[in-house]
C-alpha cells in the first residue's frame, strides 16, 4: 500500500568474532622465542657489562683528579691494573680540567734562533695553529708546552723546573738548526677571557691578576737563553727505547697554578 511505513528488523547484529591467533612456537625447555632483530642474550649481557665498566672508568678518571682517596688512585692509576690500560687506550685519563668551573690557563712556548753575530734567523712557537695540524699533532705540542713544569707550590722550585724544560727544548731546536748558535725561549700562560674582576669593600673594581699586562691575556712566566756551547753530544750507545711506564706521572691531574 502506498504510504505505508517500512518495517525494520529488530534483530540484534552479531559482532564479528576475531580470528584466533596461531600460538607461537616455543623452544625446548619452555623458553620464549627471540624476536627478530633482537641480539642474543649473551650479547646483551656483554654490552651491559661493558657500559657499566666504561662509565665506571669515566667517573674514576674524574675522581682521581686532585685530592682523592688511595682506593680511587689504586684502581684508576695502577700501572698494572686493567682500568689503567683501558683509560690509556681510549685516552680517557687526561683530566678534562678545561670543563671545570675554574678554568686554568693554557700555555705557549715562543722561541727565537740567532746566528753567530746575534741576528735572528728563525722564530716560531708551539703549539701553532698554522703549522701543527691535524688536531692530534697540535694537541701533542700543546701538551709539551702545558706540562713543562712540575706541580710544586713553591714558586722558585716551579720556575726552576720550567727553565729545565725550556733548556731541553732549546737543545733539541739547536740540534735541528745547524746555523743557529743561540736560542731564546719564553713560556707564556694564556688566561681565558673574561678576566675576573672583584669588588672590594669600598666598592672599587679590583683585578686579582695585575700581572696580565700583555694583550689578549698572555702572561710571561719564565724565559731562558741556551747557547750551542751547552749542547752536549748524544752518546752513540744511548737507547731511546724507554718504557713510558717506568717514569709515569699522574697524567689525570692537570695542575693549575695559583691565582695571581
Amino acid at each position: 500500500m502506498v504510504g505505508a511505513p517500512l518495517k525494520t528488523s529488530t534483530a540484534p547484529i552479531q559482532p564479528l568474532s576475531p580470528k584466533p591467533k596461531p600460538s607461537a612456537p616455543t623452544r625446548e625447555g619452555g623458553a620464549a622465542p627471540r624476536r627478530p632483530g633482537r641480539p642474543a642474550t649473551f650479547v646483551r649481557i656483554a654490552l651491559t657489562i661493558w657500559v657499566v665498566w666504561h662509565f665506571t672508568g669515566v667517573f674514576l678518571a674524574a675522581l682521581s683528579i686532585g685530592i682523592t682517596s688511595d682506593l680511587v688512585l689504586h684502581v684508576s692509576q695502577n700501572p698494572h691494573g686493567p682500568m689503567q690500560w683501558y683509560l690509556d687506550a681510549l685516552y680517557m685519563n687526561q683530566g678534562h680540567s678545561f670543563f671545570a668551573p675554574d678554568v686554568g690557563p693554557g700555555h705557549l712556548v715562543r722561541y727565537q734562533l740567532y746566528d753567530q753575530s746575534g741576528k735572528e734567523i728563525e722564530h716560531g712557537e708551539f703549539p701553532s695553529r698554522k703549522e701543527h695540524w691535524p688536531r692530534l699533532l697540535y694537541h701533542r705540542y700543546f701538551m709539551l708546552a702545558d706540562q713543562s713544569e712540575l706541580p710544586f707550590d713553591d714558586k722558585p722550585t716551579r720556575e726552576y723546573w720550567q727553565q729545565q724544560y725550556l733548556k731541553a727544548f732549546g737543545n733539541r731546536l739547536l740540534a735541528a738548526n745547524e746555523n743557529a748558535q743561540t736560542i731564546r725561549l719564553q713560556r707564556y700562560a694564556h688566561w681565558p677571557p673574561p678576566r675576573r674582576i672583584f669588588v672590594d669593600r669600598e666598592g672599587k673594581l679590583v683585578d686579582p691578576r695585575p700581572s696580565l699586562i700583555y694583550p689578549k691575556g698572555y702572561e710571561l712566566l719564565t724565559q731562558v737563553t741556551v747557547p750551542r756551547a751547552n749542547l752536549a753530544p748524544t752518546p752513540a750507545n744511548q737507547s731511546m727505547n724507554m718504557n713510558w711506564q717506568d717514569t709515569r706521572f699522574n697524567t689525570a691531574r692537570r695542575w693549575t697554578p695559583p691565582t695571581r
